[in-house]
């Protein structure tokens, strides 16, 4: 079964691996403006042209399993599983507020930067 092709013709390599791995990239990383760091994943969605909604679901960050979802105004995150070994807090780069993310809880922010970071241990 041919999935994905170097051009629309459908000539070429046959499930084309890394224009899918390219597209991805651009979606989580530039529409959902992730940016993975040593200690923590920064966040700050851009919606793509004539689109309402972004949602990336299962994330795997950290030992930790979360979908997200963003509108034009808003952020949410639905924790679907968290690491014992590394807990994740959630710091708003605006008022120094952190939340403690839990597992089965969504959480609904305001869109704007945010950054998830591991908890000191």
């Amino acid at each position: 079964m041919q999935v994905w092709t170097e051009a629309r013709s459908g000539i070429g390599a046959t499930n084309f691996i890394t224009g899918m791995g390219g597209f991805l990239q651009t979606i989580i990383f530039g529409y959902g403006g992730f940016r993975l760091y040593l200690e923590s994943l920064a966040m700050n969605a851009t919606l793509p042209p004539q689109t309402t909604s972004l949602s990336i679901t299962d994330l795997n960050y950290m030992g930790a399993r979360m979908s997200f979802r963003f509108t034009a105004t808003t952020m949410t995150i639905d924790v679907h599983e968290l690491s014992s070994e590394f807990p994740m807090i959630m710091e708003l780069y605006e008022d120094d507020e952190m939340i403690t993310l839990q597992t089965g809880k969504k959480l609904v922010k305001g869109n704007t930067c945010y950054l998830l970071n591991k908890t000191s241990t």
